[in-house]
C-alpha cells in the first residue's frame, strides 16, 4: 500500500512539472492556454501597424502608424478612425495618453489634443514652442505637459499657453527622445543616450547610462510604479528600486523571449514587456517569465501593452491583440 502511494505522489510531481513546462500562467513556460484575438482594418481599425495601445475606464485607444487614433467602447469588437479629416495634426501617431476625458496624441505633425472624444483637435507645433513637429510621446499631470520630439523635450506648464524646450545642452542624455513619464515631482525622459530626470519645470537634467550599471544606453521604453524604475533597453529590462543608484537588469538569461525591449507597463505587482519575439509577463519582480508568443495567435512585433483587469492589450505591427489573461 505504502509502495502505491509513493508512485502515485511520484506520477503527480511529474505530471505537474511536464503542466508547468507546458505554460499556462506558470512562470519560464510558454503559455498555451491563453488565445489572443486581432483587431484590424477588417473590423474598423484605422490601419493595422499600431504603435500604442491605452485602455481608459471602457475605452481601447489604438495609435496607428498611417491611419490615425482608433477607440472602441466594445473591447475591439468595432473601431471608429479619427484621422487628419477630424483635425488631427497627422495620420502618423506614436504615442497616446488618456486623461479623463481628453486624448494626448503624439503625432509625425505636432502634439494634438482632443476633449471631444477625437471628434476635433488643437494641434500644438513648433510655431507653438514645441522642439520638433516630430513628437514621439506624452505625459499629461493637469496643466502640466510633457513631450518628448527627436529634437528634445518640450513642456508646457500653462496647458500650452507656452512652451520651453530643452536639449542635450541642458543634461539631456540625446536629442532623440523616446518616451516621458511624469512621476510626483519628477520627470523622466528615456532617450538614446541614458535616462535623463529632473524636477517639474526644472531646465536641468541628470543622465543615467552604462556608467550607471545600465546595460545600454539605448533606452527604449519607460515606466514608474512606486519607488520602482523600469527601463526598456535594447540590451534588456532593467530595475531600479533605489532612483537609479543601482539597476538589476533581466534578459533572455532570465526567461526573456528577446534582450530587446520595445515597451514595459507594470500593473500592481505584474510587470509586463513587449519584445520582437513575443510579450513576457513576471509576477515575481522578473525572477522567472510567462511568454505569450504567435502560437496563442499574438500579432507580430508587440511594440507596447495595456491591461486592464484581466485583460491584456498589445499594439503589434499586425493590429491590436487582444487575450483575457
Amino acid at each position: 500500500m505504502k509502495t502505491s502511494i509513493a508512485l502515485f505522489s511520484f506520477f503527480v510531481a511529474v505530471l505537474s512539472i511536464v503542466l508547468s513546462g507546458c505554460g499556462g500562467g506558470t512562470p519560464n513556460g510558454v503559455a498555451h492556454t491563453v488565445a489572443f484575438t486581432n483587431d484590424t482594418t477588417t473590423t474598423g481599425l484605422g490601419g493595422n501597424v499600431t504603435d500604442d495601445v491605452v485602455v481608459s475606464g471602457s475605452k481601447v485607444y489604438a495609435a496607428t502608424d498611417a491611419g490615425g487614433i482608433s477607440i472602441s467602447s466594445n473591447d475591439g469588437k468595432s473601431w471608429t478612425t479619427y484621422t487628419t479629416a477630424n483635425g488631427l495634426a497627422s495620420n502618423v501617431v506614436n504615442s497616446l495618453s488618456v486623461s479623463g476625458s481628453t486624448i494626448y496624441a503624439a503625432t509625425n505633425g505636432g502634439l494634438s489634443i482632443s476633449t471631444t472624444g477625437g471628434t476635433s483637435w488643437i494641434n500644438y507645433t513648433t510655431a507653438n514652442g514645441l522642439a520638433s513637429n516630430t513628437v514621439t510621446g506624452v505625459a499629461p499631470d493637469g496643466n502640466i505637459i510633457y513631450v518628448t520630439t527627436n529634437q528634445g523635450v518640450s513642456v508646457t506648464l500653462n496647458s500650452g499657453s507656452t512652451w520651453s524646450s530643452f536639449s542635450t545642452s541642458n543634461g539631456l542624455g540625446s536629442l532623440v527622445d523616446n518616451a516621458v513619464v511624469i512621476s510626483g515631482s519628477d520627470v523622466y525622459v528615456a532617450t538614446a543616450g541614458g535616462l535623463s530626470f529632473s524636477f517639474i519645470g526644472g531646465s536641468s537634467w541628470t543622465n543615467l547610462t552604462t556608467s550607471s550599471g545600465l546595460p545600454s544606453d539605448d533606452i527604449t521604453s519607460l515606466a514608474i510604479s512606486g519607488t520602482a524604475i523600469y527601463a526598456g533597453t535594447s540590451e534588456g529590462l532593467s530595475v531600479s528600486v533605489n532612483g537609479g543608484t543601482s539597476w538589476t537588469t533581466y534578459t533572455t538569461s532570465n526567461g526573456l523571449p528577446s534582450d530587446v525591449i520595445n515597451g514595459v507597463t507594470v500593473s500592481g505587482s505584474s510587470i509586463y514587456v513587449a519584445t520582437p519575439a513575443g510579450v513576457s509577463v513576471s509576477t515575481n519582480g522578473g525572477l522567472s517569465w510567462v511568454t505569450y508568443t504567435s502560437s496563442n495567435g499574438l500579432g507580430v512585433d508587440p511594440v507596447a501593452i495595456a491591461v486592464s483587469s484581466n485583460t491584456l492589450y498589445v499594439a503589434t505591427s499586425t493590429g491590436v491583440s487582444i487575450a483575457k489573461i
